[in-house]
């Protein structure tokens, strides 16, 4: 379900902008090697597949988006990410200031599920992160 809403939304963004599929040719976003790190670090997090077929499928899943995607990656003036992120690579939430702050309510929530706090220290805790999100 995901992937469908996922791929939609990306039709219905093509559509808006009057982009037309592209002729991709510069190559495999998720080449044979790209996608066997993909694999195993996946499987390091616990997700266990059969390999056999699932490059090609993901492969044909993707026939169904990825010219959409560079179509308008090329009208926006973007450029797509790659598969597997760098290690120097942060989620989009965790730069500049605002995912500073959500970052550092994240580590509150965290910390507060761990200890045995009395609920009204940290509440307020959070409400003081939340109004400075809202503030930023």
């Amino acid at each position: 379900m995901t992937f469908t809403m996922a791929r939609q939304l990306v039709v219905e963004l093509a559509q808006s902008f009057g982009v037309a599929p592209s002729r991709y040719d510069g190559g495999d976003w998720l080449d044979h090697a790209a996608f066997l790190r993909l694999a195993r670090t996946l499987g390091e997090a616990g997700f266990s597949w059969e390999t056999g077929e699932a490059e090609e499928l993901l492969a044909a899943l993707r026939a169904t988006y990825e010219p959409l995607l560079d179509g308008l990656a090329s009208y926006l003036l973007l450029s797509l990410p790659g598969w597997m992120a760098g290690d120097d690579d942060r989620d989009h939430w965790e730069r500049g200031p605002r995912g500073t702050l959500a970052r550092h309510l994240v580590d509150e929530l965290m910390v507060s599920a761990e200890t045995a706090e009395p609920e009204p220290a940290a509440c307020a805790r959070r409400r003081r992160l939340r109004a400075r999100l809202r503030k930023e």
